[in-house]
């Protein structure tokens, strides 16, 4: 996921280069925002959406043998 957001951002400003100051914040954003989306998408916060259809589709009997 990393390696998206980094190439989206290299496409979106290939046309006019960055200054040393505009990649600083640059780069300082895009780490923000891979914390915000590691922890989003993390298994703790992840799991209930996985789970429940899962619970539901299969008796307990069945996850558990």
């Amino acid at each position: 996921m990393d390696g998206m957001m980094k190439a989206s951002l290299q496409q979106a400003t290939k046309e006019k280069p960055l200054s040393a100051d505009e990649q600083a914040v640059l780069d300082r954003q895009q780490a923000k925002m891979a914390g915000v989306m590691k922890e989003e998408l993390s298994w703790n916060k992840m799991k209930d959406l996985y789970a429940r259809p899962i619970a539901k589709c299969f008796p307990r009997r069945r996850l558990t043998d």
